[in-house]
């Protein structure tokens, strides 16, 4: 039922002089070349270059990431499958560079990695163009290592996730078309993109998975659309299925929009709905689950595998999830849960993004003109709201920049205030603007406050953000433009030149984002994408579509490889004696249980059990550096000295604690001698020499 205020038709409003020759208005051409100008305007506002000229005061990079630099946890996990699998021919983590977890193992020997595969295969083909500028450069004679880890790699898949985000975007916009006006439709698409986390994860952290996962979820609701709309044909059917299963790769959270076809396929049985259309034709489950079960299958195949060498198992073991499932199904933390992710006072959605208010509204108030859509959505964002619930339940500090997890919600909430925007079109859109405008503005001071002028954990983060507005203004305008940004680089002038890294970064990196901004716009309003809907061509590019995944499929087998028992156990030993050397106790504890539980003797199990005693020791006094001030520090260093001793040359465990500790425990002593923890410590070090 539609209201009375939507009860127009939207194609009307387009005259037909005002078709271009592919098919898409003039109005949506101008619509999607402005959202490509927001997004190049935004990459050059927020995106972070980093330190890469000495010409750049040490100081004006503020905030941990640049577009060169990854974190040692959710990045590298992503990353590292990419690398390992294309420089090592295996998915053995243990000689990452930089990765957190390279010395935890698990069973089967490899080092622990319980990220999803689907980012590494969304950059392949940037890794590719990566490759091969590092492969020019050093060629041409340049320090350029093409090995993975140097910038090239890093940067280009970088701006790959970014140019996902873009396709995401117009891909939004189009779908919005199809049900609301185009001035409702171009602000939902912008506005919400820019007031939520999404800006943050594109442009500042693009190495996390988020960007292909917005990209997924819309492509998938595109998909679904065609999919509902054209009689459910087995082709139509593949493609959904291929597509959950990448969204399944990519964030398994992400496959609660599975229930947007679920929900569909059981509410259009229960009321024998049939499209207006007549197009509509009734079919068996098993006839359409047969080619959405073979598209998940043959896309997810390479995350089973995975899984299956790394944990041993076609499933990650359920204690990385913690209490995270009974969490789920838990009607009092949901309960609770949801609420609290609206008004918080830390990342509420009310007060951080209440454009999300609108959207969700705008959800409900669809119910008039579609029930069965609406009813569709509004199962998609609950369940991922329990989620984000259930999540934000063991993981009581929030961490990371906003509710990510409820990134994937984005085109939901996008329809939503769409839906918003129409039902009051009467109230003037320079009124909706100016609010759009105020959400942006909002989001943006949290971005350039995170880490930089308010700290990440604090309770309340976005309240001392906004109270900061005034300092902000007045003392410190320089932070609207993000630190190490072209254009805060504009005043150095030609010094950034100087070197073959300033022309990438402040060259070649810009201008060609700008150029590929440019090529993508004009692929997406032409014939070519237009043309692959068309059946001759749409079985072609299944086909090939089909053929890569085999490709992929075959691929990942190949990467499959076990370790022998005596591999497993020596590379647990070398993991115990990295977390060791990282005063890591606690993971060299649970290598430590692995070891025990697959049958290490116990003479070496005494070892390391001694060993692990022993760092616990100096973590204890690497706390107190404060007390023990300089004395502390020649000690920790030291303590590399014994892990290698005892891995390497394979001396007896007492006769090395007395070669370091011996040197140290006359001087500890006089120097806590008088206070009691002194006693307790320099004990502790005559009770190890004792054996």
């Amino acid at each position: 039922m539609e209201s009375p205020d939507n009860n127009h038709d939207r194609s009307s409003s387009i005259k037909p002089d005002e078709k271009s020759s592919n098919g898409e208005s003039n109005i949506d051409k101008k619509a999607i070349w402005t959202i490509g100008v927001v997004f190049i305007i935004f990459f050059l506002l927020l995106t972070p270059l980093g330190l890469f000229s000495k010409a750049i005061p040490s100081d004006w990079h503020t905030g941990y990431y640049s577009i060169a630099k990854m974190d040692s946890a959710d990045d590298t996990g992503y990353y590292s499958y990419l690398r390992s699998a294309f420089f090592d021919g295996d998915i053995d983590f243990f000689n990452e560079q930089n990765f957190y977890y390279r010395n935890k193992i698990s069973p089967t020997g490899y080092s622990h990695n319980h990220w999803a595969v689907g980012s590494a295969i969304l950059w392949f083909p940037f890794f590719i163009m990566g490759h091969l500028v590092a492969l020019t450069y050093k060629w041409l004679g340049y320090a350029v290592q093409a090995d993975g880890y140097s910038f090239p790699y890093i940067v280009i898949t970088g701006i790959g996730s970014m140019l996902y985000v873009l396709c995401g975007l117009y891909l939004c916009y189009r779908l919005l078309r199809k049900f609301f006006s185009p001035f409702a439709s171009l602000l939902s698409t912008i506005g919400v993109f820019l007031s939520t986390p999404l800006p943050y994860y594109t442009f500042i952290q693009p190495h996390l998975s988020h960007s292909g996962e917005f990209f997924l979820v819309v492509l998938f609701i595109t998909i679904f659309f065609h999919w509902r709309e054209n009689g459910k044909k087995p082709l139509h059917c593949f493609f959904l299925g291929a597509v959950s299963g990448m969204l399944f790769n990519i964030r398994n959270n992400s496959f609660t929009f599975f229930s947007i076809f679920i929900v569909d396929l059981l509410l259009r049985r229960l009321f024998e709905k049939k499209q207006a259309s007549g197009a509509f034709e009734e079919r068996s489950p098993w006839s359409i689950g047969k080619p959405i079960g073979a598209g998940f299958f043959f896309t997810a195949f390479p995350q089973f595998i995975a899984w299956h060498t790394i944990f041993g198992k076609f499933f990650p073991p359920t204690e990385l999830y913690g209490s995270f499932f009974s969490n789920l199904i838990d009607p009092q933390v949901i309960f609770f849960g949801i609420p609290k992710l609206f008004f918080s006072p830390d990342w509420g959605l009310a007060l951080t993004q209440p454009i999300w208010l609108l959207g969700t509204a705008g959800l409900f108030l669809h119910i008039r003109r579609d029930a069965i859509l609406s009813a569709l959505f509004l199962t998609a964002l609950f369940l991922s709201l329990s989620v984000s619930a259930a999540y934000n339940s063991i993981f009581v500090s929030q961490f990371s920049f906003g509710y990510r997890m409820l990134v994937s919600c984005n085109f939901l909430i996008s329809f939503g205030l769409a839906t918003f925007l129409d039902y009051f079109k009467r109230v003037s859109k320079i009124f909706w603007l100016s609010l759009t405008v105020l959400f942006v503005f909002m989001n943006y001071l949290l971005i350039i406050s995170f880490q930089i002028a308010v700290k990440w954990n604090n309770p309340e983060f976005a309240l001392n953000t906004y109270l900061k507005i005034p300092w902000f203004i007045c003392e410190a305008p320089y932070l609207f433009i993000r630190s190490t940004g072209i254009f805060r680089l504009i005043p150095i002038g030609s010094k950034l030149l100087s070197d073959f890294y300033g022309w990438f970064f402040v060259f070649f990196l810009p201008l060609g984002f700008i150029a590929v901004v440019i090529i993508s716009t004009r692929l997406f309003l032409g014939k070519f994408l237009r043309s692959l809907t068309e059946r001759k061509p749409a079985s072609y590019a299944l086909v090939v579509f089909f053929l890569m995944l085999v490709g992929l499929d075959l691929l990942s087998v190949k990467l499959h490889h076990r370790k022998k028992h005596d591999d497993i156990l020596n590379r647990l030993e070398e993991g115990i004696v990295g977390c060791l050397i990282n005063a890591n106790t606690d993971m060299a504890i649970q290598n430590l249980e692995t070891a025990k539980s697959l049958g290490m003797n116990q003479q070496a199990l005494d070892k390391w059990q001694g060993s692990i005693h022993t760092a616990k020791i100096w973590k204890l006094l690497d706390r107190k550096r404060g007390a023990l001030n300089s004395l502390c520090i020649p000690i920790i260093q030291n303590i590399n000295l014994l892990y290698f001793a005892l891995y390497v040359d394979n001396k007896p465990f007492e006769a090395n604690v007395a070669l370091i500790f011996g040197d140290f425990r006359n001087s500890l002593y006089l120097y806590l001698g008088p206070m009691k923890k002194g006693i307790i410590i320099t004990g502790l070090i005559d009770w190890k020499l004792e054996g």
